[in-house]
């Protein structure tokens, strides 16, 4: 079967949602992967180390890179669903109604602004794969159909 065929049988939204958190997860690795973290809070040096190796190219990025070009590519409406999903996961209880959800979407498509948002909350959580995860979880507990979240607007 094709990717799209993949995607068809999965759902689109699902695919996206699928496709971020590996490429979410593969830009945590590589992180990892440069920069250990030693179990705390970074002290400056160290998020100033990082935050110049990104601006210089120093150090190359490509999982990083790829991530951004994704996220940049995809549709506000898409990229506020994302963002939704990322919210059930943190934020919402198991017993909540769908219908939270939705009203998170609708306020998140309001803003004339929605893509170029949802893109920072999305590029800035470290641990986006697992929010994802876990959102997916919690919308099968709440009987979230997630593909109805890029259509709540």
């Amino acid at each position: 079967m094709t990717d799209s065929g993949n995607a068809e049988s999965r759902g689109r939204f699902r695919a996206i949602v699928e496709q971020t958190i590996q490429l979410a997860r593969a830009m945590y690795e590589e992180s990892e992967r440069l920069y250990p973290s030693a179990g705390g809070l970074l002290n400056a040096s160290e998020v100033w180390k990082r935050e110049a190796d990104a601006r210089t190219g120093a150090i190359p990025r490509p999982a990083e890179e790829a991530f951004g070009r994704y996220l940049q590519e995809l549709d506000a409406t898409d990229s506020v669903a994302l963002v939704t999903l990322h919210y059930v996961g943190r934020d919402f209880e198991e017993t909540d109604k769908p219908e939270k959800a939705f009203q998170r979407q609708r306020i998140g498509m309001k803003s004339s602004q929605a893509a170029k948002e949802a893109y920072a909350k999305l590029f800035g959580h470290s641990r986006l794969d697992e929010l994802l995860v876990q959102g997916l979880k919690k919308a099968r507990s709440m009987g979230l159909d997630i593909e109805a979240i890029p259509l709540a607007q």
